[in-house]
């Protein structure tokens, strides 16, 4: 019995420490503002596309940049950080959707009004639609991720 008087002031230390370090680490609130702020960085971009094929290569490359900052934002909410995956991999994938629009407008742009420029131009034609279909599907899943991250991160009413 004596030994056990002995720690027993270190068991109330101990978990005195353990809530504190617990306390130092970001909130589930502060992580979800610090992903949500990222993430509104490359809504931003796709929201405002415009078929330009110019265009179209600069908000990819945008993009490929919102992506490596987003990856870069340290959180240690396991759910948050599958949030934070998968709006990597869609704006991944925006990002390659917008890069072969552009490619195929530029492609497009250079035919030649003869037959062999219209079979191009069907073939380029059947690519385009593709890929706004990609896109669509892109925003149809970054949409849901949207409302999933809400869900997750707004506490229950009262």
């Amino acid at each position: 019995m004596y030994r056990f008087r002995q720690f027993y002031p270190i068991v109330p230390l101990s978990a005195l420490v353990a809530l504190l370090l617990a306390s130092c680490a970001p909130s589930t609130t502060t992580q979800c503002r610090r992903l949500s702020s990222a993430i509104n960085k490359g809504s931003q971009l796709v929201n405002s596309f415009d078929v330009d094929p110019e265009a179209g290569e600069a908000k990819a490359d945008a993009l490929d940049t919102v992506s490596e900052e987003l990856q870069a934002v340290k959180l240690t909410d396991e759910t948050l950080i599958g949030f934070q995956s998968r709006f990597i991999n869609i704006y991944d994938r925006f990002s390659q959707a917008f890069r072969d629009t552009s490619g195929l407008l530029n492609e497009i742009s250079d035919l030649q009004p003869n037959p062999e420029g219209l079979q191009k131009m069907k073939a380029a034609r059947i690519k385009v639609d593709k890929a706004i279909d990609e896109v669509e599907a892109t925003a149809e899943d970054a949409n849901a991720l949207v409302n999933e991250i809400k869900n997750y991160c707004t506490p229950p009413a009262p």
